[in-house]
């Protein structure tokens, strides 16, 4: 269980560290240098929270599975329990990450429409939208039909 929560918080400090990259590309890429120092305190807080992150979590990892009982029999756990899992984690962590966006710029563009004023460019509204709401698609279909792609995965035959 150690492990697990370790690989996890792991993963998350990965994440931390693709945001600060794609923050410094889209500085250099985007051309325009006003906020500098905004985005790059954003970089370096991204920086240091995924080292920290990484550092610390067989620590944090010690903490969160302190007190759990760790006498369960895995024998009864098979592959396609674990490729369940693995789709119903995913799907949560894209569904976690995507629906607060997907529901800003849609609140963006619907406030735009009924003030009649333009606050930012539509274009990048509409493909930043289709972006997060394609992630939260995804999200929901590895949730709502893990059993079916795991059960796929491991060619097990469903009963019709």
């Amino acid at each position: 269980m150690n492990a697990i929560v370790i690989i996890l918080l792991r993963l998350f400090a990965l994440k931390n560290f693709y945001i600060a990259v794609n923050v410094v590309v889209g500085i250099f890429l985007g051309g325009s240098r006003s906020g500098l120092n905004i985005y790059l305190s954003t970089v370096a807080f991204y920086l240091i929270a995924g080292i920290g992150i990484w550092i610390l979590a067989p620590w944090i990892a010690g903490i969160v599975v302190k007190g759990l009982d760790m006498s369960f029999q895995t024998s009864s756990i098979t592959l396609c329990d674990l490729h369940r899992l693995v789709f119903v984690g995913v799907g949560l962590y894209l569904i976690g990450i995507s629906i607060g966006q997907t529901f800003n710029i849609v609140h963006q563009i619907v406030f735009e429409r009924m003030a009649r004023v333009q606050i930012s460019n539509s274009i990048n509204d509409v493909n930043r939208f289709f972006q997060y709401a394609a992630e939260l698609a995804v999200g929901f279909i590895a949730v709502l039909q893990s059993r079916r792609l795991s059960e796929r995965l491991c060619g097990v035959k469903r009963q019709a």
